[in-house]
């Protein structure tokens, strides 16, 4: 069985209810668009297709918040808005913030070669920090390698040995694959660049800047736990499976944060403020490249609400957990979904995507 899980990880590398709703002064409707939303989530908690969090919001206003299902089947404790999930790949856009914040202090340039920081790696002189940034390096994406012992603690070095030395996927620059040991690399670098641990620089960086206090890096595991939810392999059976943990090292800037639907609210809203980047870097980090990958971010038109229309969305997945991160930046909306389950398709990064359009809908026909 655990062959298996260590499978769907590979793949993807990718009931209570507690609620909080906030109400504003928007006219038009809201409070039908806050009772049609809520509704619309909790019929699929109860049809077992969710468990965990959900946060949508339009122009600077929270619509609607709440944790719906169980956190912990064990104890009873309920998801609410502010329990801590694993977000997976939704963690490379705060590396990706983090390589720009450095740029913009001048301490690097995404020009810069890998061979700059590390001289060793094979090929490093034609691979560049921009192309690691949008996943067109060309090199091997560790989560396909099946020998990663996915429970244990695994030092840099050690994870570096999994990918570096693999045949490249392309050529440098030239295609674009989704690619979790770019990221990797992405925060060796601002290790090395900061003098910080990626840990601590993202925390005085970014989430205490942002006031996000239930988000964090946590190699150890010992932050928020009686804040986190547990993440199950599903919710069809009673008791539900635990799933196997993934070491936080393994997944590291790659996928290793945890944070709240209401941590991430925040972290939405400073794009909006130009709290932490200037707007150049913004605009660059949000820019498409090939496979409408930016820097941390898909950047694609859906068909929502009778129209296609222009979404900034991320997802994350893995083991016990599935989340997917969405801002439609004409119509101003933002949803953020989090489960404590794996997802029945892990490995479709769009799984999640038509219970967005559906909140979507909600929002615009109201």
């Amino acid at each position: 069985m655990k062959n298996i899980f260590k499978k769907t990880f590979v793949s993807m590398l990718v009931i209570g209810s507690f609620t909080v709703l906030a109400f504003t002064t928007e006219p038009g409707g809201k409070g039908q668009v806050q009772k049609n939303l809520r509704e619309y989530f909790r019929d699929l908690t109860d049809q077992g297709l969710f468990s965990g969090s959900v946060l949508v919001a339009r122009e600077g206003n929270i619509l609607y918040k709440e944790g719906l299902g169980l956190a912990d089947y064990d104890t009873g404790r309920v998801n609410t808005p502010t329990t801590v999930y694993a977000i997976a790949s939704i963690s490379k856009a705060f590396t990706a913030v983090s390589i720009m914040i450095l740029e913009e202090r001048g301490l690097l340039s995404v020009n810069d070669k890998l061979s700059d920081y590390m001289p060793d790696y094979p090929r490093g002189d034609e691979i560049t920090i921009h192309q690691l940034l949008n996943m067109t390096a060309g090199i091997y994406n560790y989560a396909e390698n099946p020998d990663i012992r996915i429970s244990e603690y695994h030092s840099h070095e050690e994870m570096l040995q999994y990918f570096m030395n693999e045949p490249m996927e392309h050529e440098p620059g030239t295609d674009w694959a989704y690619c979790n040991s770019c990221y990797f690399l992405l925060g060796m670098i601002v290790e090395q660049v900061s003098g910080m641990t990626y840990r601590d620089f993202i925390r005085v960086n970014i989430f205490e800047p942002l006031k996000m206090k239930h988000s964090g890096y946590d190699p150890d595991g010992f932050e928020f736990d009686n804040k986190k939810a547990v993440g199950y392999d599903c919710i069809q059976t009673v008791p539900p499976p635990v799933s196997i943990t993934i070491h936080p090292t393994v997944t590291f800037s790659a996928g290793g944060i945890y944070s709240t639907v209401t941590d991430m609210y925040k972290w939405h809203r400073s794009f909006q403020t130009e709290a932490l980047l200037s707007r150049n870097s913004l605009d660059r980090i949000f820019t498409p490249g090939p496979g409408n990958y930016g820097y941390g971010w898909y950047i694609e038109s859906h068909e929502m609400a009778g129209q296609e229309r222009e979404m900034i969305w991320h997802w994350g997945s893995y083991l016990g957990y599935h989340g997917f991160i969405a801002h439609l930046p004409a119509e101003d909306i933002f949803i953020f979904l989090q489960y404590n389950f794996t997802a029945p398709n892990p490995g479709n990064r769009y799984q999640a995507l038509p219970y967005v359009k559906d909140a979507v809908g909600i929002i615009l026909n109201h």
